[in-house]
């Protein structure tokens, strides 16, 4: 939690979270650059945060949704990482337009809207309004991700290249699914639907196991490590 202070893990400049910070013998050392998977989370703290009562909050808030208003894009969607240009967010050199990152902001950006669409206050309706005004301009971009060919939804754009990233979206038992759920939601009743095979085809790849007799059928991530399944219990209850 109190990386996101302004400051330590917060840019006084540009408003969005560091990427990281690295401890160096002569002090901490901020990265030159964000992403938009540490901006989702900043925006669900900010959410707790002013809904805990914290005055600054909303001004936080419109300060990161000023920043992806102005932000460069590839039809609607973010790229992965930002360089901290003093307070502007600049594509680097190689930028790639990350489909699982966009899905993580959506789901925040759409965390937002939810908290404040109907809310009393003026100031937070029209937060709502603008958030919504982002995540419509995302639909073309998730529809010209979607491969019809495959059935699968693609990892997202080269910038340098200016081609898709040559993989697909296509385990569900990775943080990428939150992507794929998201395509097939926001594009429902628009002109580039993300048809729910997008989600269903996607292959859950399981492991065998016997161990002193008792055999164990694992759901495996492309990498094997834990969070890849479940990071997206942070944005979804998928129980529900």
């Amino acid at each position: 939690m109190d990386y996101f202070l302004d400051g330590v893990g917060v840019s006084t400049t540009a408003k969005v979270p560091f990427d990281h910070i690295l401890m160096q013998p002569s002090g901490p050392q901020p990265s030159g650059y964000t992403n938009t998977t540490a901006i989702a989370l900043y925006l669900n703290l900010l959410v707790e945060m002013q809904q805990a009562g914290d005055a600054q909050a909303i001004t936080r808030m419109e300060q990161v949704i000023a920043q992806l208003e102005q932000a460069p894009h590839w039809n609607g969607l973010f790229y992965w990482l930002y360089h901290l240009d003093g307070a502007q967010l600049a594509v680097p050199q190689g930028g790639v337009v990350s489909a699982v990152d966009n899905g993580n902001l959506s789901f925040s950006l759409a965390a937002v809207s939810g908290a404040y669409h109907d809310s009393a206050d003026l100031r937070l309706q029209q937060l709502a309004a603008r958030v919504d005004a982002l995540l419509d301009k995302q639909i073309r971009g998730w529809g010209r991700l979607y491969d019809s060919q495959k059935g699968l939804l693609r990892a997202g754009w080269d910038h340098k290249t200016n081609d898709y990233l040559s993989y697909y979206v296509d385990r569900k038992a990775n943080e990428s699914r939150l992507a794929v759920i998201w395509a097939v939601l926001a594009t429902q009743g628009s002109a580039t639907v993300v048809p729910e095979r997008a989600f269903m085809d996607m292959e859950l790849v399981t492991g065998e196991y016997d161990q002193d007799g008792d055999y164990f059928e694992p759901m495996l991530t492309w990498d094997g490590s834990y969070f890849q399944a479940m990071l997206p219990a942070l944005w979804i209850n998928e129980s529900a």
